[in-house]
Formats: C-alpha cells, sequence, structure tokens
C-alpha cells in the first residue's frame, strides 16, 4: 500500500499564519498515474476540537510522485492530514505532522 513519506523540505519552516504551498512526497509504492483528480487532502487537528480543513492540490508531479497543496495557515495545535487517492483510498500519513 502506497503511503505519504514526508513533506518536501520539512516542517521546520511552515508558518501557521502564512498562505504557502506545502509539496508530499509519495512512496515508490504509488505506481498509478498521479493526478490532481485522484487526491484528496484534509488538514485535522489532533484534538477534541473537532478543526478539519481541506486543503486544495494545486499541482502534481506525477514523474516525482509529489503533490503540492495550498497550505493556509491554521490555529495552534498538532494537526495530520488525511490524504486519500481514488486508486488507493486512504493513504497513511503516519510519518508526518505538524
Amino acid at each position: 500500500m502506497p503511503t505519504v513519506e514526508s513533506i518536501v523540505g520539512g516542517l521546520t519552516n511552515v508558518s501557521p499564519i502564512i498562505k504557502q504551498p506545502l509539496t508530499f512526497q509519495l512512496s515508490s509504492l504509488y505506481v498509478n498515474t498521479l493526478t490532481k483528480a485522484d487526491l484528496t487532502l484534509v488538514q485535522i487537528r489532533n484534538d477534541a476540537n473537532n478543526y478539519a480543513r481541506d486543503l486544495y492540490v494545486m499541482s502534481v508531479d506525477p514523474a516525482n510522485r509529489q503533490f503540492t497543496v495550498k497550505f493556509n495557515g491554521a490555529p495552534p495545535g498538532t494537526y495530520y492530514f488525511a490524504v486519500t487517492s481514488a486508486a488507493y483510498g486512504r493513504l497513511s500519513t503516519s510519518a508526518i505532522s505538524f
């Protein structure tokens, strides 16, 4: 099963108040052609506040198995991402949270 391995460039420079792109790296097990229409991504706060926000997939790079989303900032907290692929269903994102 394919997984989301990392956020390219890491999360050390991600600001909670600045809109910015985040690029996600998929594992080599993602062998289908990567398209924007196949992906959905939700940013979810890891607490009882039920905060969740859909993120816009801006672009994909099929050759490198990467996709870029628009991150619009978020209230303070720890978050994880729910990534769903039309081809594979929910992808594991256990390697990343912020």
